[in-house]
């Protein structure tokens, strides 16, 4: 079944904007306009986790194409880079509903992903799930995942967004933040994110 063209497009958004996307839905009145470099867009929530997770492989691209650029800088210009060498490393922070299923979504395999850590707090309440898993991720605390993952998704509660994001953008990665309103109070993580060339992808709502 094919993504319906708005959701494409959004989708295809994340993988070129270099900082926050900001997704609403169609009916409301929109209280939020783009900046002057572009850095906000409004589009329609998605409707159901798959949608959700279809996005995060989206993001997922965009940041593995920024990586190989990055490479590319790096390596001798006679040198193969390839896109497909190392997957994309994901980070969860927090197990609820939406945090398995992601999980779950990972583990049973995206192309170019792979769930290398989760934050939880209170790890013995999540072990009987996570060792279900086919590849178990590690269990960290939250100021060491951006240490092992390129990004991270926060499905937690909204006093962890800075905690959360600003590891992450401030080394030129990807945070998928669904407290949104939680920026609302942080302009810094979006300043920061803009500084680093890192990546704050907001899907509202509905979720």
């Amino acid at each position: 079944r094919h993504m319906p063209r708005r959701r494409l497009e959004t989708a295809q958004a994340a993988e070129r904007r270099p900082t926050t996307l900001a997704l609403m839905p169609l009916h409301w009145r929109p209280r939020v306009r783009a900046r002057p470099g572009g850095d906000v867009a409004i589009h329609e929530i998605f409707s159901s986790i798959g949608e959700f997770i279809s996005f995060v492989e989206a993001a997922a691209r965009g940041l593995a194409c920024r990586r190989d650029e990055r490479n590319r800088v790096n390596q001798d210009m006679t040198e193969t880079v390839s896109s497909d060498h190392a997957p994309t490393r994901v980070a969860i922070v927090g197990l609820g509903p939406i945090g398995r299923t992601v999980a779950q979504a990972l583990d049973e395999g995206i192309d170019g992903l792979t769930l290398s850590a989760v934050a939880v707090s209170n790890p013995d309440k999540h072990r009987d799930f996570l060792a279900g898993l086919k590849r178990p991720p590690a269990i960290r605390a939250i100021d060491e995942l951006a240490d092992v993952a390129d990004l991270v998704i926060e499905c937690a509660p909204s006093h962890l967004v800075e905690s959360i994001v600003g590891p992450f953008v401030s080394r030129g990665k990807t945070a998928i933040v669904l407290s949104a309103g939680a920026l609302l109070s942080h302009d810094d993580l979006i300043a920061l994110a803009r500084k680093h060339r890192g990546q704050i992808v907001v899907p509202t709502g509905a979720l």
